[in-house]
């Protein structure tokens, strides 16, 4: 019969027994020893309140920054073009900014920058 030591007294206790007869405290039961070509899950205990994926906060900052640097390049870009149109040789009959770079530069880009900046000041209020 294989025999133990007792982990409060160190008196020697049977292997299967569930408490030390000396001393009368609880003997934890040993696990079994994983050999060669078994393998043991890890126990995983994930707390669903305690969950990283309900706080999707840091996602909207990402999502509105991205969005804000995105409108800001296209109003730059506008800016840059128009100024550029403006200082070419234009006669006063004609208009030198085209609607089309009013519907492709400048309303996206203010729709884009209003609404990522919308997005971050929200998640940052979400985090007061």
């Amino acid at each position: 019969m294989a025999t133990r030591p007792c982990p409060v007294c160190g008196s020697t206790v049977a292997r299967d027994s569930t408490f030390c007869a000396q001393c009368g405290s609880p003997i934890p039961r040993a696990r079994p020893v994983p050999t060669l070509g078994t393998y043991v899950f890890p126990r995983v205990q994930v707390d669903p309140v305690e969950s990283p994926y309900r706080d999707a906060r840091w996602i909207q900052l990402v999502v509105g920054s991205c969005l804000a640097a995105i409108g800001a390049l296209l109003l730059i870009t506008y800016g840059l073009v128009s100024s550029a149109i403006a200082g070419a040789n234009c006669d006063a009959a004609s208009d030198c900014s085209s609607a089309v770079m009013v519907y492709v530069l400048l309303w996206p880009g203010a729709a884009l920058l209003g609404i990522g900046a919308i997005l971050v000041v929200v998640a940052l209020l979400r985090t007061l």
